[in-house]
């Protein structure tokens, strides 16, 4: 029915327990939508569990089966990152590995993607099995916010982990890839072709998320810092604007304690400015992203230097 190559990502840590059942909700989806060239690649983050020894046998056992076994722990975004340079596909679809983003409708993704010709689709949640925390609905508040305010994302749409993406959008990623990644970012720089598709996101079916409070803040951090000059701009406007309301207070008072507002926001811009000057200094540094130990595939095992 489709005959591109579908690539389908999925990043491993602490999953043990589900990604056999992920696995199979997603071949199945492709394989009864007609879907005869893709593959599957398992990234796994390090983990602590023996969740790459339940991927290497499924690659074992399944041709178009590829695992990533990164040489430590780097976190979701550059474990997607290391899939994305790795994929070879048409399309690049992108979901997790807990059985809360539901495998079952990748066909449906794909089916979205031709139909509107969309250069991405993100999956949208309309219902919800168990309530979130807290934390993770006020994160991702914040991180559309700043989205749309910072980056120009689309007001109204919904962005998260599971999606299906044109091939020259992942070009972009990989090129513009950087320490502190914000992937999202690139997909507003790169299109406004984007559009949800409604569906159930699903309780998780073990243990509990690694997206802490602080991951969270880093995030809407990197996205902030990495993708646009707004922050710092305004930043360094406030300074002017209440170096001159101190100093005409100060002349009419006389009381130096005026001159305080403009020391404190003038140290908060410094404190910025050091976080952009630190960020380039890293990515000149040139230091990996990550570190493939080695790729596992059907029939084959072999070491990788890539990074």
């Amino acid at each position: 029915m489709w005959p591109e190559l579908y690539s389908v990502i999925i990043p491993l840590y602490r999953s043990e327990g589900t990604i056999a059942d992920v696995v199979d909700e997603v071949t199945t989806s492709l394989v009864q939508a007609g879907v005869s060239r893709y593959e599957i690649i398992l990234v796994n983050d390090c983990s602590p569990d023996r969740v790459v020894d339940v991927a290497t046998r499924l690659a074992q056992t399944n041709h178009h089966i590829v695992v990533l076994d990164l040489a430590k722990n780097v976190g979701q975004e550059r474990a997607c990152l290391a899939g994305y340079e790795y994929a070879s596909g048409d399309y690049i679809i992108n979901l997790d590995d807990d059985m809360q983003t539901p495998g079952t409708e990748v066909a449906n993704l794909i089916r979205t993607i031709h139909e509107r010709d969309d250069d991405i689709v993100f999956a949208s949640y309309t219902a919800q099995e168990g309530k979130r925390p807290l934390v993770r609905r006020i994160g991702t508040w914040l991180n559309w916010r700043m989205a749309e305010v910072m980056m120009g994302k689309p007001r109204g749409l919904e962005t998260n982990s599971f999606l299906i993406m044109k091939r020259f959008v992942r070009d972009n990623i990989v090129r513009f890839s950087c320490h502190d990644m914000y992937t999202f970012g690139v997909m507003f720089a790169s299109t406004s072709h984007m559009s949800n598709l409604p569906m159930i996101h699903r309780k998780r079916a073990m243990g509990v998320s690694g997206n802490s409070f602080r991951k969270l803040v880093r995030l809407w951090l990197s996205g902030v810092i990495g993708f646009s000059m707004r922050l710092l701009r305004l930043l360094w406007v406030l300074v002017l604007v209440s170096s001159a309301l101190s100093i005409i207070l100060a002349y009419i008072d006389c009381r130096p304690s005026a001159l305080l507002p403009v020391l404190l926001v003038s140290l908060v811009a410094i404190c910025l400015t050091g976080e952009y000057v630190g960020r380039l200094y890293l990515e000149s540094e040139g230091l990996p992203m990550y570190t493939v130990r080695r790729v596992i595939k059907f029939g084959e095992e072999r070491p990788s230097n890539d990074c």
